[in-house]
Parts: C-alpha cells; structure tokens; sequence
C-alpha cells in the first residue's frame, strides 16, 4: 500500500517542477521583451497597469503568489506581443506534459 502512495505523489512532483519552470520561462520572456522596448521595471509596471512587486515577482517566477492570466495579459498588451508570444514555452520530448504543444508565433 506505501507503494501505491508514493506513485500517486511522485506525478505531482514532476508537475509542480515543470509548471516552476514554465513561469521561469514566461518571466525570462518578459524580461527579454521589456528590456528590448528599453523599459525598466516601473516603467512596464506603469503601462501595464500593475504594481512594480508583481513584475518582480513575474520575472523571477514567484510561483507562490497567483498572478492569474490578466495580469499577463496587461503586460502583453503593453509590450504590444500578443498573449502567445508572452508565453511562449518551448517543451522538450523528455518533459513531462505529452498534452501541451508548443505555441508557434
């Protein structure tokens, strides 16, 4: 019966550390575009209409806080790219979501 626990745990793990890894991949994006508009941080924040500590915590992936896809939406908007671009997450074969295809711009 332990054993059957342990399987049942060991896919969540796997998800929680692909989902970290997406958010990584999303805020790198977001610095990327912001840094090619020569924007810094409250200067995004501003035209996007959030606050400078979500931005911060976008850009370095603070997965415990829900910033919820409006406020990635904002930043979309304000770095004029669409959603997709924003969140465009490459997968390789070996990760672990079969489900989720790669967004093309």
């Amino acid at each position: 019966m332990e054993d059957k626990k342990k399987q049942a745990i060991e896919p969540q793990v796997s998800n929680n550390d692909w989902i970290k890894n997406d958010l990584l991949k999303i805020g790198l994006n977001v610095k990327h575009y912001r840094v090619a508009m020569g924007l810094n941080q409250q200067q995004l924040a501003e035209l996007a209409g959030i606050s400078k500590a979500i931005l911060t915590r976008i850009e370095s992936a603070n997965v415990h806080i829900d910033h919820g896809i409006a406020h990635y939406m904002k930043l979309a908007k304000a770095l004029g790219i669409t959603l997709d671009e924003l969140i465009m997450v490459e997968r390789g074969e070996g990760d672990s979501d079969a489900n989720t295809n790669t967004l093309n711009k």
